[in-house]
């Protein structure tokens, strides 16, 4: 099978692509990375291009280019090579004419430099994104070549640095979109390290992704000791996975959806509810029996593990179940295992703070970074350590540090020893060809499946274990937190909305806050709102699909700007109370209200789509809200009238 480069050189590559590869290699090289994307952007949408799709492959061919020249160059560059002789006994400095290094490993690729040789792959920090931006375009195709020419695989670049890609509107994992798109190929040694994908994620204490390539039949070959402690227990790893469905039936149905709520609010209210989980359609008696019995069964089955636990323990009901705003049907339950383990945080604001004056850099904090990420925002592993204020034998001394890899390790174990498919309640059994038991980047999964009208249902149950912070560790930590806001702390502390059942769980190898039980609290004082944007969620599957913790996230930190600036949390009618939500997120930074901060990031694309269509069919409500930021004139607003509820008349501005 030809490569990339072979195939790209069947096209004639007229002097445009040579300027264009020229540009590239620069911006790489001198790591610019908007000029980068404007250049990889503006070249992929140009009329020539568009008018010969085939040229892609010489884009692709060059961005391979661009990531082996990058490798060497470094390489070369801290080892003190900066005066080289390339193939064809021509003598360069790599500072000034890099150029000639890309041209050089293009036609010959490792041979460009006789008895050229290196022993590690180097990526500086400032080409950090860089990479991450061109591995991104590359492996976003289905079984995409795997290799650079050299052998050097495009997933151990991933593992180097750092497989999460914060986009201005999305957050990318690297190494899963890899999975995905080539499960087949994971495996691989490099050429020049010796080094296996395995050996790199070991290297990296990457716990679970260490787990996940070792279930997918990666192997090391340096960290053969540590290899071994994966092959311990026979525990299967969740594996990522695309799920496939019609998006035109999505599109088509999202749009009916919006349109009945355009007509008639009340009807649409009254089925989106008829979706809750719970709610009498005839199967909530079926659902309830399900949950109770679930619930039963792992309760049971801990509690005769609770002597080797180092602390007590609760399991309770968490997620949509809990918050009443699961959509039908009952087709996951998320559960949480509450630790109260006696500890205490080490906190600093070394990494919470940005300042010139300080650290002589205008750079965002670590901290600073964690909280504009779209995805999974984890500040808490740069502010704070978990001390054990007493001895336990399974966790450390006292005074030791309590790491996420430790606890989880133990808590998995109590886990996997509690919990067995043979011992299922009757109504319960695992699907075929599915695993009972799996391990994901936070805890357990479940597979399941029960009886519902005469067919099968799939059901998962979502295991997770939170180790509950107290009141002072969580206001510790808060002292830290980068641009602290001190009146979304007042609001939830003077509205009750702060939870004692909350703390923090391992997920990707770290610590993370949750706030699950705040979050229920915040849901609560407008339930139907959070319900409905779940709904048109699922309604619009497939066609916009958006994981349910960007939408909770939004949702309370909408909620909480509304109580914060003494604006209506519930207007009258749903859609108003959505337009006012949707036009947040056009103008503020989203973020979990109780981590206390300014600071947040920008809405994620599917969102963005999702609010998109809504605002196109309720452009009335939109212009409603506009109203009621004006003065307030006899005549003002006369005209207007909600299309979702036509017979409102409207109140006052200062009723609402």
């Amino acid at each position: 099978m030809p490569g990339v480069v072979e195939r790209s050189h069947r096209f004639a590559q007229p002097g445009c692509w040579t300027q264009f590869q020229n540009q590239l290699w620069l911006c790489v090289y001198k790591a610019k990375y908007a000029k980068l994307i404007k250049l990889v952007d503006n070249t992929s949408l140009s009329f020539l291009q568009l008018a010969n799709p085939s040229n892609s492959l010489i884009i692709e061919m060059s961005l391979r280019n661009c990531l082996q020249t990058l490798l060497y160059t470094s390489w070369l560059e801290k080892t003190n090579q900066h005066k080289v002789i390339i193939a064809g006994d021509i003598k360069i400095d790599i500072r000034e004419s890099s150029h000639v290094i890309y041209w050089a490993v293009l036609n010959k690729s490792a041979e460009f430099q006789p008895g050229f040789l290196m022993t590690e792959l180097i990526i500086e920090p400032s080409h950090t994104i860089i990479v991450k931006y061109i591995l991104d375009k590359l492996i976003q195709r289905p079984m995409c070549e795997p290799l650079l020419n050299d052998g050097v695989s495009l997933l151990h670049l991933a593992i180097i640095v750092g497989h999460m890609y914060e986009k201005l509107d999305e957050s990318v994992d690297l190494i899963t979109n890899y999975a995905i798109n080539n499960p087949e190929n994971v495996n691989f040694i490099c050429p020049w390290t010796g080094k296996s994908s395995l050996d790199l994620t070991l290297e990296r204490e990457l716990g679970f992704r260490s787990r996940q390539l070792y279930a997918m039949g990666c192997r090391a070959e340096k960290m053969i000791d540590e290899e071994k402690g994966l092959a311990v227990k026979v525990l299967k790893v969740r594996m990522p996975s695309e799920e496939s469905g019609d998006a035109v039936e999505g599109m088509v149905k999202y749009n009916k959806v919006l349109e009945n709520w355009k007509n008639n609010e009340e009807e649409f209210i009254q089925n989106m509810k008829m979706n809750i989980v719970g709610n009498d359609n005839g199967d909530d008696e079926l659902e309830s029996s399900i949950i109770k019995i679930v619930y039963e069964w792992i309760e049971e089955k801990l509690h005769e593990l609770q002597d080797k636990m180092p602390c007590k323990t609760k399991l309770d009901i968490s997620g949509s179940v809990s918050e009443e705003t699961k959509i039908r049907p009952l087709d996951e339950i998320d559960f949480v295992i509450k630790c109260r383990l006696d500890i205490d945080l080490q906190v600093s604001d070394e990494n919470s703070t940005s300042d010139w004056m300080c650290n002589n850099t205008l750079e965002a904090s670590p901290a600073q970074k964690e909280l504009a990420k779209i995805d999974s925002k984890q500040p808490f592993q740069h502010l704070a350590n978990v001390i054990l204020k007493d001895d336990h034998p399974e966790l450390g001394d006292k005074g030791d540090v309590l790491t996420p890899e430790r606890f989880s390790i133990f808590m998995d174990d109590i886990i996997w020893q509690a919990l067995n498919e043979f011992e299922l309640p009757a109504i319960l059994k695992v699907p075929e060809g599915k695993n009972f038991l799996e391990q994901t980047k936070s805890g357990f999964f479940m597979n399941l499946e029960y009886v519902l009208n005469g067919g099968k249902q799939e059901l998962t149950l979502d295991l997770v274990t939170v180790l509950i912070l107290s009141r002072e560790n969580y206001q510790k930590v808060l002292k830290v937190m980068p641009k602290f806001d001190k009146n979304k702390l007042k609001f939830l502390q003077n509205n009750s909305l702060l939870s004692c059942s909350d703390g923090i769980i391992v997920k990707n190898d770290k610590w993370r806050m949750s706030f699950s039980n705040g979050e229920k609290k915040v849901i609560n004082l407008n339930r139907d709102l959070y319900r409905t944007m779940k709904y048109l969620n699922k309604c619009s599957e497939h066609h916009i699909d958006i994981p349910t913790y960007y939408l909770k996230e939004i949702f309370c930190s909408f909620i909480v700007h509304q109580g914060i600036n003494s604006l209506p949390l519930v207007r009258p009618t749903l859609a108003l109370s959505m337009a006012e939500l949707v036009t947040y997120c056009d103008t503020e930074l989203i973020t979990s209200p109780f981590y206390c901060t300014k600071q947040g990031s920008k809405l994620e694309k599917n969102c963005s789509a999702l609010f998109r269509r809504f605002r196109e069919e309720f452009a009335q409500e939109f212009e409603f809200l506009s109203y009621l930021s004006l003065p307030l004139t006899p005549q003002c607003g006369a005209g207007l009238a909600c299309l979702a509820f036509p017979d409102v008349k409207w109140p006052s501005k200062s009723s609402l």
